[in-house]
């Protein structure tokens, strides 16, 4: 099945520019499998895994062979996930607003959490930002810990870096713990680094 917005209808009257007319939102989900679906064309995201009622957040989230096409933001943000795993995804062709990467790990509170999150055999190509953009600006080392794993991902044709990790506290503080790993990925032809890692403490 196709979910299809009429992104570009978004971007002049009567409408208000905005960044959050996403294709499926998920908050304070559980034990859930999103599969086989196209998300194409957007306002906003792809796919949105944000905060719950109270911070509650996402736990124990498949996302499998689905493709994010075309949308505004980013093909997937991720906010707060504990147990995600994504698998076998496109996230092509985002542009309009900024990030716009192809998908997006960034927290908006210090107490929201990424555990064990797994990119399996993923793609990101001809996104106008990031292929892989983490921005953990607002956590710090009181944060829970992350741990982001991908495998055999390919990135190709982004107009941005391959993978940009800003981990930099924005209040000063010491920056949050954990591990990103990269296990069998291939980043090429992407316009920037492949693998950029801004504000990372020695011992972060």
């Amino acid at each position: 099945a196709t979910f299809r917005m009429h992104k570009s209808d978004y971007h002049k009257p009567p409408y208000e520019l905005a960044e959050w007319r996403h294709t499926l939102t998920l908050r304070d989900c559980e034990n859930m499998t999103v599969e086989g679906l196209t998300l194409a064309d957007s306002g906003g995201d792809g796919i949105y895994l944000g905060t719950g009622s109270k911070g509650a957040t996402n736990r124990n989230i498949t996302i499998r062979n689905v493709v994010c096409d075309g949308n505004n933001r980013q093909g997937i943000s991720v906010i707060t996930a504990e147990n995600l795993l994504i698998e076998d995804c496109l996230f092509s062709n985002t542009g309009g607003t900024a990030p716009e990467a192809g998908i997006d790990f960034e927290p908006n509170r210090p107490e929201e959490r990424l555990v064990n999150c797994v990119l399996r055999n993923c793609r990101s190509e001809n996104n106008a930002g990031h292929a892989y953009h983490f921005y953990l600006g607002q956590m710090h080392e009181e944060s829970p810990p992350v741990s982001i794993r991908f495998e055999n991902c390919i990135s190709k044709g982004c107009q941005r870096y391959s993978t940009y990790v800003g981990i930099d506290d924005r209040n000063g503080q010491r920056t949050v713990r954990g591990s990103i790993e990269y296990v069998g990925c291939r980043f090429d032809g992407d316009k920037g680094a492949g693998v950029y890692i801004r504000g990372n403490e020695a011992d972060g």
